[in-house]
């Protein structure tokens, strides 16, 4: 099934593979100095236990030689993995999610980063809610040089299970890949990421997940989100794609709700992205700049 880019099918481990409790799985194409800080914050939280695969998905990168990256590191813990060819990035998570040998499955961008406790915090999450499917917790919004530029707005006062996760998540986008973490086990039972590049596929996968599981959530912002001027994200909200990308992912997902909730959720999602998408574009205009370009604060 490895490398296998006709079905998005998650195999369970095979029988005998020593299974760590984590699968931190950064995939990436083509990264920027971004990767050594993402890896940086994962290190420095490795399990004393070793209970970690720490592990680099490359999608055939043609600019970056991600080899010469671990090598300058030096740190035997991280582990590569590169594509037979290149997939695309909805693809290479699938991808990332097969090669992980973990219970639980963390995929991390290469911009991205988690702040001190976030495995450490999960863990404990999922030990004491055994029937979740996954949790995440508030997430940090950083620019280029890493300066917060907001929070998200927390779904609970305290840790707990989200009541009616499948309708909320479902309203929104709430969740950065960063902030997300999955049990393999329900990967295993739902499918990889949709087989088509689109912008949204995590949001689908986030729906489609909290169709079958309950899902927490931990108040804490221990994830930090990077949105920086070079990134997929921005360059999508400059040219509108994410508008087509998000609309995209919630035709796919809206069939994963109950029916006398679809029209409903579908009209509460298109208010909250007509305004969104009116206030980016107030806001890009407005932050043009003539010698620099776009300039995101």
């Amino acid at each position: 099934m490895l490398g296998d880019f006709t079905t998005n099918i998650i195999l369970p481990v095979p029988k005998g593979v020593e299974r760590p409790l984590w699968s931190v799985m950064i995939p990436t194409y083509n990264p920027k100095d971004y990767i050594f800080e993402a890896l940086e914050s994962v290190l420095k939280q490795y399990p004393d236990d070793g209970s970690m695969q720490l592990e680099i998905i490359d999608d055939c990168s043609t600019k970056v030689d991600i080899p010469k990256i671990i090598e300058k590191i030096d740190d035997k813990r991280i582990s590569y993995y590169r594509n037979p060819k290149n997939v695309g990035h909805s693809f290479n998570f699938t991808e990332a999610v097969r090669k992980s040998r973990g219970h639980l499955v963390h995929i991390l961008h290469d911009d991205d980063l988690v702040k001190p406790g976030f495995y450490e915090t999960f863990a404990k999450i999922f030990e004491e809610y055994k029937e979740i499917g996954a949790a995440y917790c508030r997430q940090e919004y950083i620019d280029d040089d890493g300066k917060t530029m907001f929070f998200s707005e927390p779904d609970l006062e305290k840790t707990g299970i989200l009541d009616n996760a499948l309708i909320k998540l479902a309203e929104k986008q709430r969740v950065q890949y960063c902030a997300m973490v999955v049990r393999r086990s329900a990967y295993e039972k739902v499918g990889g990421y949709v087989m088509k590049n689109i912008g949204c596929e995590d949001w689908e996968m986030w729906v489609r997940i909290a169709s079958q599981f309950d899902i927490a959530y931990e108040p804490e912002a221990l994830a930090k989100y990077r949105i920086h001027t070079t990134s997929m994200t921005l360059n999508d909200m400059r040219t509108g794609q994410d508008m087509r990308f998000l609309r995209e992912a919630a035709d796919i997902f809206t069939k994963y709700l109950p029916e006398e909730k679809q029209d409903e959720v579908s009209k509460k999602r298109n208010a909250h992205y007509g305004n969104y998408s009116f206030e980016n574009a107030k806001k890009l205009f407005k932050q043009y700049d003539d010698e620099k370009g776009w300039v995101f604060r």
